[in-house]
């Protein structure tokens, strides 16, 4: 046992073993860069955008899937809004559909949207820093 802590914190040491960063916290409300010709990102976590100071601030997005009856598609839009720029799109690229429908309540976001409007990439993640818990 005393062999396993000495070569643990030898390593350590060198630098090859992590330090955990229990506890660690980002705050990461929504921020929205929008080019001259509509296209643009916003990135954040929604949880970080709803607990923000102002009352202003959105990010988030809408998934549905339709049945056969109304076209059989699915369908995501993404909005975002940081007090200054605004940014929304929209997507039936089933790739990108299912990466929102899968889009937990306190996660990480980032939209790519083109000048016409369509969203062409997300990216979703569930870090335990990025998880603040949505406040009333």
């Amino acid at each position: 046992m005393r062999v396993r802590v000495l070569a643990f914190l030898t390593v350590a040491s060198l630098g090859l073993v992590p330090v955990a960063d229990a506890g660690q916290k980002w705050v990461y409300p929504v921020w929205v860069a929008k080019n001259a010709d509509g296209s643009g990102s916003m990135v954040g976590t929604l949880g970080s955008t709803r607990n923000s100071a102002d009352t202003v601030t959105r990010l988030g997005c809408f998934y549905e899937s339709f049945t056969t009856a109304y076209g059989g598609y699915k369908y995501a839009s993404c909005y975002g809004f940081d007090g200054t720029n605004q940014l929304s799109c929209g997507t039936t690229d089933t790739a990108l559909t299912d990466t929102i429908a899968r889009l937990q309540g306190d996660a990480f976001l980032w939209v790519q949207a083109d000048a016409a409007g369509n969203c062409s990439r997300y990216q979703i993640g569930a870090q335990s820093y990025h998880l603040a818990p949505k406040a009333p």
